[in-house]
C-alpha cells in the first residue's frame, strides 16, 4: 500500500468540484477533498512516527510515567469522539502506578488501542481500561464490546498496512504496528484475546517488572 489511492482520490474530487454545475456540488466535492487529504496527513504521521521509533533515541529519553495519569489524559481526549458514537468509557485505575519509558509514545500507544476500540464498538456498546500491578509487572488491559477479531487475524493485525476485511474507516492499517512497536521498545508485550463473557476484544499490554515500579 502506499500513499497514491488517498492523493489520487483528492485530485479527482478537485476536478469534480471545478466542474460542479452547482454550489451545493461543489462543496459536497471539496468536503471529499479534505477527507482525503485528512487521510492522507494521518498516513504519513504514523509513517514519520514508525520511523521515529528508534531504541537509541527513544532510551535516551526514559523517565518514570504515570500510566494512570498519562491514560486517564488520552481517555479523556478521546471521549468526546467515543460519546458521539454512542459509546460508553471508563477507567479502572484508583492508584498512580509508574513505568520508565516515553510518556509520548506511550500516548501514541494508548491512543491507537483506544482509537481502535471506538472504531470497533457500536452505538450503545462500551469501552473499558484497567491498570493492575503485581509481581510479574504492570497490565495495560482496554476491552471493547466490539465484534472482535477472528482468531486467524489476531496475529496479523500487527503486520503493516493490514486491515480487516469490512473494517469501517479509513485506516491505513499501521495503528496496531505502531502499538507493537512502542511495546517492544518498553520491554513489553501485546496480546489481543476474546473478550471475557461475551463479544468483543480485550487488548493486553504487559510491562516486565524491570520498567515498572
Amino acid at each position: 500500500m502506499n500513499c497514491a489511492p488517498p492523493l489520487a482520490g483528492a485530485i479527482t474530487q478537485v476536478y469534480a468540484a471545478m466542474q460542479a454545475p452547482t454550489d451545493a456540488e461543489r462543496r459536497r466535492a471539496l468536503g471529499q477533498v479534505l477527507a482525503g487529504l485528512q487521510r492522507l496527513n494521518h498516513l504519513i504521521e504514523q509513517l514519520l512516527l514508525l520511523a521515529r521509533i528508534e531504541p537509541d533515541q527513544a532510551h535516551s529519553a526514559f523517565s518514570p510515567v504515570d500510566l494512570n495519569a498519562l491514560a486517564t489524559e488520552v481517555l479523556s481526549e478521546l471521549t468526546p469522539k467515543a460519546l458521539d458514537k454512542g459509546v460508553d468509557v471508563e477507567l479502572q485505575a484508583v492508584r498512580p502506578i509508574s513505568v520508565t519509558g516515553s510518556a509520548e509514545l506511550l500516548a501514541v500507544m494508548i491512543g491507537n488501542l483506544l482509537e481502535n476500540a471506538i472504531h470497533a464498538t457500536p452505538s450503545g456498546g462500551k469501552i473499558s481500561v484497567s491498570l493492575d500491578s503485581a509481581a510479574d509487572g504492570v497490565n495495560l488491559v482496554i476491552e471493547d464490546t466490539g465484534p472482535g477479531i477472528p482468531a486467524e487475524d489476531k496475529e496479523r493485525v500487527f503486520d503493516r498496512f493490514h486491515r480487516l476485511a469490512d473494517t469501517p474507516g479509513h485506516g491505513a492499517g499501521l495503528g496496531l504496528s505502531i502499538v507493537q512497536a512502542v511495546a517492544g521498545l518498553h520491554k513489553a508485550t501485546v496480546s489481543l484475546a476474546d473478550r471475557e463473557g461475551g463479544h468483543g476484544l480485550r487488548a493486553v499490554v504487559r510491562f516486565s517488572p524491570s520498567i515498572s515500579a
